[in-house]
């Protein structure tokens, strides 16, 4: 009896060991064919691996791809005890009974998922190289087709398990999402039209969201994308745009912000739609209390300084060799520029009363920094608050630290506004600014502004010699034209008789019809002395007596020396 009883435990032990076996659950086969994944490789966002374990995951990861096809062929009847392997046929058939084959499979798809993402930010390639390439290359594909669709769902694996393959994940990316952006918000004005306001509502929130996906686009672009300041300024400046276009109305803050950062990291790099948004936003921010009159300057000046800086460098390439789209870019940076003046002159902070207090209190703060000294001196000259005493010191001082064309322009603005006008310190000052300018323009102007001096002091031929130059250097510079009109006018005097000297007067108009003809701004000026001083040619009657009739080719002797066509009015 004792021995049948041992019989019969040995039995029931062997009998509960096999059927333990036999009906291994789901976690615990997961468990034996993973044990990795489970200990040191278990798939966590955000976990760092070594090299040498990433690819240990990348074999596990393939490894679930393969045993999952067997799970789904076993379902689908095409496994037996034959071909089962890495299973045990019995364990599938129980788990089958159990009803825990899903449940394994779900775990296996959990885990591959979990790993995608751990990979996805710490490998170019993710879990499965080769599935990245083919969603890459059918991506890129179908959007070149405009199959909107069919990219998005490529873009959309990409985005979220192969962040760091490609950047075109992000530059192609944006172009699938802002596509979404278009058909929502055709499709909204469709259903408003239509009366469906619910809809539209509807459509317009889901806009928001795609929005939002545009957005998150630039991020982790520049997360993974932006190796150096310069690339994560380009970046930025793209995220502006689209704030401005899509958020801007609401989101001032926002814009003004982001374009600031993007011009802090590479202010000669960014966009020059980006600087016209950072001051229009400067602007906006001022006429929200948000900045002060002083920080809406000192943009202004950063704004001026790039766009000036890049519109130089374009002129230079332009003067070598002449280009179609360098031109275009040129005429844009100009517009922007005039732009941005335009906002700046009509700002309640372009005034003498808030500029002069405002740069004062930067100047006290740091009186040698010749920078400031020098963005100081432009900006109050600009809008002609120098004769304020803080413009006075700034302009001496940075003479004394740094003496340059710059240094030299300013000091003689400020001897020519002082009462009464100090013309001599004016011109010598004014000289020494065109002898050490380099820039073309800038020259051009500061000659014109010496030979204004120089016609100040009655002294014809010098100004006109002046004016000249600066016409050399910048051929359509009305303003210089109009001034040696001015000067021969005033000249005339040594010009023969009271009746020849009306012969000056067709030189005078001649230059007055060349200012209109190359410089459309000058033109309204030059037309209303053209008809002062044609009022004044010589009449008809007389010149007949000197013999000279209309239309005559004639030359203007004295210091002039200009030959002209004779034009008389009736008597």
């Amino acid at each position: 009896m004792k021995n049948l009883r041992v019989i019969l435990l040995v039995i029931s032990f062997l009998t509960i060991t096999v059927s333990g076996f036999s009906q291994v659950t789901a976690d615990q086969l997961y468990g034996k064919l993973f044990s990795k994944l489970n200990g040191e490789l278990k798939p966590e966002i955000g976990k760092k691996l070594s090299e040498e374990q990433i690819e240990t995951v990348r074999e596990e990861y393939d490894k679930l791809t393969e045993h999952g096809v067997i799970l789904e062929r076993f379902k689908l009847g095409g496994i037996d005890a034959t071909n089962a392997t890495p299973f045990i046929y019995k364990d599938l058939q129980n788990l089958k009974k159990a009803g825990e084959i899903e449940k394994l499979q779900g775990k296996f798809s959990s885990t591959m998922l979990e790993i995608r993402i751990m990979l996805g930010t710490q490998t170019k390639y993710g879990a499965d190289s080769t599935q990245c390439v083919q969603i890459i290359s059918t991506m890129m594909e179908q959007t070149k087709q405009k199959n909107w669709e069919a990219a998005y769902k490529a873009w959309t694996v990409l985005f979220k398990y192969y962040p760091l393959s490609n950047e075109n994940v992000y530059i192609t990316g944006r172009k699938i999402i802002k596509n979404k952006i278009k058909t929502v918000h055709n499709n909204a004005v469709k259903e408003q039209k239509a009366g469906n306001k619910d809809k539209m509502k509807e459509l317009l929130a889901e806009k928001q969201l795609w929005i939002d996906t545009v957005l998150q686009i630039h991020d982790k672009r520049m997360k993974y994308f932006a190796k150096n300041d310069k690339k994560k300024a380009n970046i930025l400046g793209r995220k502006v745009m689209d704030v401005h276009k899509y958020r801007g109305k609401k989101q001032y803050e926002s814009v003004y912000k982001l374009s600031k950062e993007a011009i802090e990291l590479d202010k000669n790099g960014v966009s020059p739609n980006v600087i016209n948004l950072f001051f229009m936003y400067s602007d906006k921010m001022f006429g929200l209390k948000k900045i002060d009159a002083v920080t809406v300057v000192d943009n202004y000046s950063v704004c001026v300084d790039v766009l000036s800086a890049k519109i130089a460098k374009l002129k230079k390439r332009l003067a070598k060799k002449e280009d179609a789209r360098l031109r275009k870019a040129l005429e844009g940076y100009q517009a922007i520029l005039k732009q941005i003046n335009a906002t700046f002159v009509e700002g309640t902070y372009a005034k003498c009363e808030v500029l002069v207090p405002a740069f004062s209190k930067m100047v006290e703060a740091a009186p040698n920094d010749t920078e400031l000294l020098k963005k100081t001196a432009k900006i109050l000259s600009d809008k002609e608050c120098t004769s304020s005493e803080l413009y006075e010191d700034v302009v001496i001082r940075l003479d004394s630290i740094e003496p340059s064309a710059e240094s030299a322009y300013n000091l003689a603005v400020y001897y020519m506004r002082k009462k009464p006008a100090q013309y001599d310190e004016g011109e010598k000052y004014y000289e020494k600014a065109y002898t050490l300018e380099q820039d073309p323009e800038i020259k051009a102007k500061y000659y014109y502004q010496a030979a204004y001096v120089a016609s100040k002091k009655n002294q014809y031929s010098k100004a006109r010699n002046l004016a000249r130059e600066a016409i050399k250097l910048k051929p359509d510079y009305g303003d210089a034209y109009i001034l040696i009109a001015s000067v021969y006018a005033s000249g005339k005097s040594s010009c023969g008789d009271a009746f020849e000297q009306s012969y000056v007067y067709w030189v005078v108009v001649d230059k007055l019809i060349k200012a209109r003809n190359v410089d459309v701004n000058a033109a309204k000026k030059a037309n209303s002395m053209i008809s002062q001083y044609s009022a004044r040619f010589p009449k008809a009657g007389e010149a007949f007596m000197r013999g000279i009739t209309e239309g005559k080719k004639m030359t203007i002797g004295c210091w002039i020396n200009e030959t002209t066509t004779a034009r008389l009015i009736a008597d």
